[in-house]
This record gives C-alpha cells, sequence and structure tokens, in this order.
C-alpha cells in the first residue's frame, strides 16, 4: 500500500509537470518535481531518476548549470551511465575526492541553489527522525545519505543482488561500508543466531564483491539490545542507534547552511576540510563502529 501511495504522488507530480512544461513554465515544472522526488524515490529509485534528469533539464534551461550537474548525477545513481553531465572546474581549486566533487555541485552554485539544495537534502533525511517511518523508508533514506555524501550508494538486497541493504562506496579510498537495518527490533529482545548468520554472509558477500579493495565491516542499525547466548557476531559487525545515523544527518545538512555564509574561495576550504575531518568514510566509519556487535550483553536465551 506504501509503494502504491507513492505511485500516486509521482503520477500527480508527472501531471503538473507536463501542464507547466507545456505552458513554458519551467521553474514551475521543476518545483512539481522537487517537492515529490524524494518520497517517490522510496517506491521506485529508477522514476526518481527520471524525475532527477528533467529537473536537470528545466535547471539548465534556466541557466544554472552548476545545480543541473548535480541532478544529472542524481540520475546516474539511479539509472546508469549514458546520461548528460559535466566536470567543475575554476581557478584557484580542485576538488579531487568525491566528497569534494559533491559538494562542488551543491555549494559552489548561486546562494539560491545552495538554499535549494540544503531544502532537499533536509527533506529527504526527515524519515531518520520520524516515528511513523518503515523499514523500507529507512533503507532508501540511509542510501541517499550516501549519495549526498559523494558515495556510490546502493541497495543490494533490494536489488536482488544478495547483499546487505544499504552499501557506501567511496571509489577515491577504495573503501566499502554496508549497513543492515533493524530498526523494527523492539529495545528488549535480542539479536538471534539467525540474524547474526546473516549479517555474517553480508560481511563475505562485501569482502568478495569488492574484492581488493578495503571492508570496513557491516554496521546493523537498531537498537542496542541483547544477544542470545549462541549468536557470534564477527570483528566486522557493529551495531549503531538509528538516533546515531539521524545526528549524523542533521549535523551534515547543518554543514550545508553553514557553508552558504561563505564566499566561494572560502567555501572550498571549507569543504576540504570537513571531508578531510568529518565526512570521509573512514571518520564516518569510525564515528558509527564505536559498538561492536559483540560487545552487546549476551540474553539467557
Amino acid at each position: 500500500m506504501q509503494i502504491e501511495q507513492k505511485m500516486t504522488v509521482a503520477a500527480k507530480a508527472e501531471v503538473q509537470f507536463a501542464e507547466h512544461w507545456w505552458q513554458g513554465q519551467t521553474d514551475e515544472a521543476r518545483r512539481a518535481l522537487e517537492d515529490a522526488v524524494a518520497e517517490v524515490s522510496r517506491g521506485d529509485s529508477r522514476l526518481a531518476g527520471y524525475f532527477n534528469l528533467w529537473i536537470g533539464c528545466c535547471l539548465d534551461i534556466a541557466g544554472d548549470t552548476q545545480s543541473a550537474q548535480l541532478e544529472y548525477q542524481r540520475a546516474r545513481q539511479k539509472l546508469g551511465t549514458g546520461l548528460p553531465h559535466g566536470s567543475l572546474s575554476g581557478p584557484g581549486f580542485q576538488l579531487d575526492t568525491p566528497f569534494e566533487s559533491k559538494m562542488g555541485l551543491t555549494l559552489l552554485g548561486t546562494p539560491e541553489a545552495c538554499e535549494r539544495q540544503a531544502r532537499l537534502c533536509a527533506k529527504s533525511m526527515a524519515p531518520l527522525s520520524s516515528p511513523n517511518s518503515s523499514a523500507f523508508e529507512l533503507e532508501e533514506t540511509v542510501r541517499q545519505l550516501g549519495e549526498h555524501l559523494g558515495f556510490e550508494a546502493s541497495r543490494p538486497d533490494n536489488e536482488g543482488e544478495g547483499g546487505p541493504d544499504v552499501v557506501w562506496h567511496d571509489t577515491s579510498s577504495a573503501e566499502v561500508l554496508g549497513f543492515e537495518l533493524k530498526t523494527d527490533k523492539k529495545n528488549k529482545s535480542s539479536y538471534n543466531v539467525e540474524e547474526i548468520g546473516k549479517a555474517l554472509g553480508y560481511v563475505e558477500w562485501l569482502k568478495k564483491e569488492y574484492e581488493g579493495e578495503n571492508c570496513l565491516g557491516l554496521i546493523v542499525i537498531g537498537p542496542k539490545s541483547l544477544l542470545t547466548r549462541r549468536a557470534n557476531p564477527s570483528s566486522f559487525m557493529y551495531v549503531a542507534e538509528l538516533t546515531e545515523v539521524a545526528s549524523l544527518a542533521t549535523e551534515f545538512n547543518e554543514f550545508l547552511w553553514e557553508a552558504r555564509s561563505f564566499a566561494p574561495g572560502a567555501r572550498v576550504a571549507l569543504i576540504k576540510r570537513k571531508g578531510r575531518e568529518v565526512f570521509n568514510l573512514t571518520r564516518l566509519f569510525n564515528r558509527l563502529s564505536a559498538t561492536t556487535m559483540n560487545a552487546l550483553p549476551r540474553g539467557s536465551n
């Protein structure tokens, strides 16, 4: 039923987009899709990719090429290669890592474009703080957070590839991090042998799928509750509360708003510093991996 509701949202947005496009109202057409794309992506990521493509087209027509490139990048994440793209360049700076490149597209446009991207990011992260979010919505939101941070972010389990719920892959550092969501687990319920066994399989899947790269581990997003006596997690498995991920998303969005107040040259320096100190994959892993699964107390069963 939730997916059907999201497809209804998509259909209404498409009608509004077509009406405004036909009348030459490209700004209104863009806003019709922007208002719906985060919701649609939780039901059909490929359809959301086409929304991103058309949003980019509208921005190109309006002359906002920086923001257009960001939307094309989002479309490529969902639809694959062969879509419009461009390179970011300018005097006095070079953006090297995926995070820096993504922030260049997000933050080096006009002040209005920066504000729009910060609003869109906050809207897409809202399920992390909502008590009514489904597991399906939260999986997509964690994927989107990785995408916002510049990583190759995917949902292997949802895409039938047999891996964990979400994967963040940093191509520049050759590092990969997996996430398995157990947000529907009650605080006093235990992680049992079957759940730990599946998680062990996901760790092996990550190592095989990204052979030759640094597999940082698997973070289970759920309560720091109990392990059953027979459960035997590996040293590559960690647990983080959903509130910890929500806090990370909030800090990232605050950074987007903070960057708006800097002059462009200083904004580049801020992007590089935040990438080094806060938002690279190793730092994020260290932040979310403070609790190993083995450190959880054992239950009586």
